[in-house]
């Protein structure tokens, strides 16, 4: 992923989670601790020290698996983990459980964790398991379980013949079980649609999950007649919207003739769809999750930042999003409130504790405040977990102890997990070692694309790294003169202080509008009000 697309879309950071949900068959047996069970419970310890996570919670935790399906059947594995994410979705609407996300207990499940280690490693109190099968008339068999996890006392258990029609029943009926037994009864219903719309609207979601264009197509389709039949389902509307922004990404299909248009004259019509789409859930239920998270996107992208920060904080005022959190997070960094983006993504993590994705927030978060240990703590995790991108971490830990040995492969790496082939990266890391190699890496430079170029934000940050500050900063002159976009934090590198330092770095400042942010909620972490009213940053 591109510096400029991390943050061109906040609101499809967290488009799984409207996906779907369900459960399985709790484990009652004591067997020997197995390797993953031993590596599972250092792992919580180390959590526990890194989050600084609490002995108790305030609120019961439930963690959601995956239905358990037969190896061979990849369909039905993506609808029972179309299920889970539905069941979660449910379950957070109401505000009162702690809930991680289905891929990380799908970690734990993998590692076979259960009982008291997997109450510790994820934080919850109960878990909700089970299996899906096919049967030969096109129906499926299904059981569902909840149980304690302290003492692995079951606390009900669901065995039932369903279509796929009536899996929104038992959803509904799954969700109700689990809250009561949690101790929080459900507070309101969830929208329900017709049987066979709701059979659609999960057909979609699982060939969404495939990221094949052809079959996202074919997703969108099957959601446009959702709609024509409940135009009203809130989750329908919003994976038409993801699906729409991903089909122009990807072209039109083969055969078909593109308009004339360029790219920002799409991107503002999308624009206007979140917006609108914003505001019709906002005036349905001023609490829901998805209308804050369109329109602090919209906010976003138009440099309405009060708007943002106000949507951003509503997102996660008395839920217990992870991905919420996250985004305000992220956002807060874009704007250089450092320390605060610190704390909701230590909250964040804190809910979710096994994504990997929070830990590449946290290791921002702290690496851009300048606290080596603790980033490379949070990389570690995060790379543990799968994510090449956290060499990024890596290159700025070797950068720091002047390592450049290791500083190069890292670069190189970081850049090639986020797209980037060519030998521009290793120029660049050789200039950043040796000054006398930097006229190389210009040329290097120089000679990439515009779609890179813009995509490298104006390549700011390599240019800043080699020392080049004119370079740097006109980059980022150029860059504040078009649309917000993740690229953003990485202005607060420590490493960029001479970039922060220049004339026209203020310049750049108000016409992102973040000046003006800053004079109303505050000066940031890197930046402080002069008397003349303009920002000195450092």
């Amino acid at each position: 992923m591109t510096r400029t697309q991390l943050g061109r879309w906040l609101v499809f950071g967290v488009f799984a989670a409207v996906a779907l949900a369900a459960a399985v068959i709790v484990q009652l047996s004591q067997p020997p601790l197995s390797p993953g069970e031993v590596c599972a419970r250092e792992l919580a310890r180390k959590l526990d020290h890194a989050l600084d996570r609490p002995r108790s919670y305030d609120a019961p935790g439930v963690a959601v698996f995956a239905l358990a399906t037969p190896a061979d059947d990849r369909e039905l594995a993506h609808l029972s983990s179309a299920l889970c994410d539905a069941l979660v979705e449910q379950l957070l609407r109401q505000g009162s459980l702690r809930l991680p996300s289905c891929a990380s207990a799908r970690v734990a499940a993998e590692a076979g964790v259960r009982g008291p280690q997997l109450a510790h490693l994820l934080g919850v109190d109960y878990a909700v398991q089970g299996s899906i099968a096919r049967l030969p008339d096109g129906r499926f068999r299904t059981q569902v379980a909840m149980a304690r996890l302290r003492d692995e006392k079951a606390q009900w258990q669901i065995d039932e013949e369903v279509d796929d029609a009536r899996l929104q029943e038992l959803l509904a009926q799954v969700t109700t079980r689990i809250a009561a037994s949690a101790g929080r009864p459900l507070a309101t219903d969830e929208q329900r649609i017709d049987p066979k719309a709701y059979g659609k609207y999960l057909r979609a979601v699982q060939l969404t999950a495939r990221r094949n264009v052809d079959e996202m197509r074919e997703a969108l389709r099957l959601v446009d007649e959702v709609l024509a039949i409940a135009p009203d389902y809130v989750p329908a509307l919003y994976m038409r919207l993801a699906l729409t922004s991903q089909l122009l990404s990807a072209g039109p299909p083969p055969g078909a003739t593109a308009p004339g248009d360029d790219g920002q004259a799409r991107q503002a019509a999308m624009l206007r769809e979140i917006d609108s789409l914003g505001r019709r859930l906002l005036a349905a239920d001023p609490t829901d999750w998805r209308a804050h998270t369109l329109l602090l996107n919209f906010a976003f992208q138009n440099r309405r930042w009060s708007e943002g920060f106000a949507h951003a904080d509503a997102l996660t005022r008395g839920n217990r999003r992870a991905g919420g959190l996250r985004i305000n997070a992220r956002l807060h960094l874009y704007a250089g409130y450092l320390k605060r983006g610190q704390e909701l993504a230590l909250e964040a993590a804190r809910l979710d504790p096994l994504s990997a994705e929070n830990y590449m927030a946290l290791a921002q978060a702290f690496g851009l405040a300048g606290e080596d240990a603790r980033m490379s703590e949070f990389a570690g995790i995060a790379a543990e977990r799968g994510v090449k991108r956290a060499a990024l971490y890596d290159a700025f830990s070797a950068l720091r102890r002047k390592d450049w040995a290791a500083f190069e492969p890292a670069f190189v790496g970081w850049q090639a997990a986020s797209g980037h082939a060519g030998d521009w990266p290793a120029a660049v890391a050789r200039a950043v070692a040796d000054p006398s190699r930097r006229a190389a890496a210009l040329d290097a430079l120089a000679a990439q694309d515009v779609r890179t170029r813009a995509s490298m934000a104006g390549f700011f940050l390599e240019f800043g790294l080699m020392g080049d500050v004119e370079r740097g900063v006109a980059a980022i002159v150029e860059r504040s003169r078009l649309r917000p976009a993740g690229w953003l934090e990485y202005l607060w590198w420590p490493e960029l202080s001479a970039l922060r330092g220049h004339a026209d770095f203020g310049q750049a400042m108000e016409n992102l509008a973040l000046a003006a942010l800053w004079r109303e909620r505050g000066a940031q972490d890197r930046c402080e009000l002069q008397s003349n009213g303009g920002w000195r940053c450092s």
